[in-house]
């Protein structure tokens, strides 16, 4: 598995706002008729981590689900989040006890090497963050579309992104399907329900409450197609006291994982052709290795840098495999740029 380090975001809790555990009753706002604005309105109606908000202390509990669909690992999360650039992410469970801090230096990690399950952080953003980037809208196709599943109706937003594939090497081929994703509320109203990915990949939340005027799910399931993937509960959702800032510096034992180079503006582009590195006799069971990558105008990788590893021959395993990576091109104002940025390449047997 091969991933970005864009983590989503002690304990001094105040007698504040509280999470409802209940449902909160739809809104009777008239909803705009332009999907764009509802997408905006969506979005300010559902993410608590952006700018404006309180700070608060999460904690929650994730079950993953293996095959057979019968229960595997357990983690637990306790997070504290100040603003959009200052968290502190602590999670436990049999095979990964890591604490993350981001501030405005970048990105740290301590307590190993391995990475926060997939299907777990997924289920995290869908607690606290399930609607994209205000930016990632720019450029798709959306329209408002109404959906019912059984007796129950939806309002959705279909996301379709034009997706133009950047000229293949020899041997290589890329469609230029469409993929459109839909981000569905209760009917006529913006509380989120659920998320249908183009890749067969369903967030639905199951159950709702309302934190600081917001609807955050308190129950998520993340699906890929029949088979669930995981389950997340919020245990505990409350507003705090500003937090001591000294919770957000990393210590000695903390490693810079992630720093990205770009100038304001520049939108993300997105990985579309990974390599999997081959895993050396030398490598570990489950390990990363973090390599800085300068990424062409055209999404082709133009130098790799290992700046992390375990040992050399991972290193070089992760660099050859790095240097075929394939993005959609990252752009500043429509047009493609090069840019700097640093990915963890994982190691799994």
């Amino acid at each position: 598995m091969v991933r970005h380090h864009f983590h989503l975001a002690i304990f001094m809790v105040c007698a504040a706002a509280r999470l409802l555990a209940q449902a909160t009753p739809a809104s009777t706002t008239v909803l705009p008729t332009d999907p764009a604005q509802l997408f905006l309105l969506a979005q300010s109606e559902n993410d608590i981590d952006v700018q404006g908000m309180k700070p608060w202390h999460l904690k929650a509990t994730f079950q993953l689900i293996g095959g057979k669909d019968q229960p595997a690992e357990t983690l637990t999360l306790d997070e504290t989040w100040a603003s959009p650039r200052q968290y502190r992410q602590t999670w436990a469970g049999p095979s990964l006890t890591q604490t993350v801090i981001v501030n405005h230096d970048g990105i740290f990690r301590t307590g190993g090497a391995g990475l926060v399950p997939s299907v777990a952080a997924i289920a995290l953003k869908i607690i606290v963050h399930p609607l994209p980037e205000p930016d990632e809208a720019q450029g798709a196709d959306l329209k408002i579309e109404e959906q019912t599943a059984g007796t129950t109706q939806y309002t959705c937003i279909i996301s379709t992104m034009p997706h133009h594939a950047p000229s293949a090497p020899p041997g290589m081929q890329f469609d230029n399907v469409p993929r459109p994703n839909s981000y569905c509320f209760d009917h006529n109203s913006t509380r989120y329900r659920f998320t249908h990915v183009f890749t067969n990949f369903i967030f639905e939340a199951n159950a709702t409450g309302t934190f600081q005027d917001r609807t955050v799910a308190t129950k998520v399931t993340v699906l890929h197609g029949d088979a669930v993937q995981s389950h997340g509960i919020v245990t505990d959702l409350r507003v705090i006291s500003e937090p001591d800032a000294k919770e957000f510096v990393p210590g000695p034992e903390f490693a810079k994982l992630q720093s990205i180079h770009m100038a304001d503006g520049v939108k993300a582009g997105r990985l579309i052709h990974a390599v999997k590195p081959i895993v050396p006799p030398s490598g570990g069971t489950y390990e990363d290795v973090i390599v800085t990558a300068k990424i062409g105008k055209d999404g082709h990788v133009l130098s790799a840098k290992v700046v992390g590893s375990p040992n050399i021959d991972m290193g070089m395993a992760a660099r050859n495999a790095v240097m075929q990576w394939i993005y959609e091109p990252y752009t500043l104002n429509g047009q493609p740029v090069e840019v700097e940025t640093t990915v963890a390449v994982h190691f799994a047997r």
